[in-house]
């Protein structure tokens, strides 16, 4: 995740009044134009009294930032980081935007040294608040309204996900993924594209032609972000996927769901090829799987279950895809 540009500028989501991103919003432009001091660890050497020392700004080295200097920090790329978030924190550091980082002032009346700790907005607890409150319903109404899926393995994530159905679901975002980039040379910028352009990969046609031939190259990359965070967490909800896509590409996302695009149109492209292409389907499976690990795919235990048509519409449900048809939009 990045904060700056290549100018060493804060990027302007970080900035923006209007972006959910910013956090608190103490903490964005105020980073341009001054010295930062990035501390990269912090370590006592004695273990006796590893637990028990002082927090201070000597100790973090904040006598280098000088009186108008920043510094910044980032306590999740250590073993430990509840200690050390709750150690820059007590010494004024305070995260700038919905991010791991954390940065600290030296300017003693700025608003970041006036912001309680219990104010500093935590991206796990704002993520999750969002997941709750997805359609205006906490958890256990959403949970209350999905068709219970029986699961008798022990395996399945949340009861519904197979680990058979989430190696399938990420492969096959993979795919997209990389196949999106053979098309990206078709998108110029602020440029709308015709009613006859012909795209290689199949995540277009499920976009709407409307909304298709509105995308420049900028969204278009956001079907990519989208594809590989499905790949990597198939069972997160879509508000979840939608927070976590925003921070990896504050830009594209705000571009691409201005345009009126929606993020079940992504999953819906996922999911549907996959079944399409599954051993119950058109059965192309075997053109990407070989050996034993296509015959761990389609003959191994759970496979028939996996491969119904009843379990993808199961998982579609799961994932926020209302029911009725969604995508091809090829021959709308």
């Amino acid at each position: 995740m990045a904060l700056f540009d290549a100018r060493g500028k804060a990027l302007p989501w970080l900035c923006s009044r209007r972006s959910e991103a910013r956090g608190s919003g103490c903490l964005g432009k105020e980073l341009n134009g001054s010295l930062a001091l990035y501390i990269k660890d912090v370590r006592v050497k004695d273990e006796k009294t590893r637990y028990r020392f002082t927090a201070s700004q000597e100790t973090l080295g904040l006598a280098h930032v000088g009186k108008d200097g920043d510094a910044l920090c980032r306590p999740d790329a250590t073993q430990e980081p509840p200690n050390l978030v709750n150690f820059v924190r007590k010494n004024g550091f305070r995260r700038p935007g919905l991010t791991p980082f954390f940065a600290y002032s030296a300017n003693s009346t700025h608003a970041s040294r006036k912001l309680v700790i219990a104010s500093d907005p935590d991206p796990d607890t704002v993520s999750n608040n969002k997941c709750s409150s997805a359609n205006n319903m906490d958890k256990d109404s959403i949970a209350a309204q999905q068709p219970k899926v029986e699961c008798t393995c022990g395996e399945r994530t949340q009861g519904w996900l197979s680990p058979r159905m989430r190696f399938r679901l990420s492969t096959q975002a993979s795919l997209h993924r990389d196949a999106i980039g053979q098309d990206l040379y078709l998108f110029k910028e602020s440029r709308t594209l015709s009613a006859s352009t012909n795209f290689l990969d199949a995540a277009f046609d499920y976009l709407p032609p409307s909304l298709t031939r509105q995308i420049s190259s900028t969204p278009s990359s956001t079907l990519s972000t989208r594809s590989s965070l499905k790949r990597k967490s198939p069972s997160l909800p879509t508000s979840c996927l939608l927070s976590i896509a925003h921070a990896e590409n504050p830009n594209a996302i705000e571009l691409f769901l201005a345009k009126g695009h929606k993020v079940e149109h992504v999953l819906d492209c996922v999911v549907d090829t996959a079944r399409e292409e599954c051993p119950l389907g058109e059965g192309s499976l075997g053109e990407v799987f070989c050996g034993e690990e296509f015959d761990e795919m389609v003959d191994g235990p759970g496979a028939a279950v996996d491969w119904d048509g009843p379990r993808f519409e199961s998982v579609r449900r799961m994932l926020g895809i209302a029911g009725g048809k969604w995508g091809p939009y090829i021959n709308a």
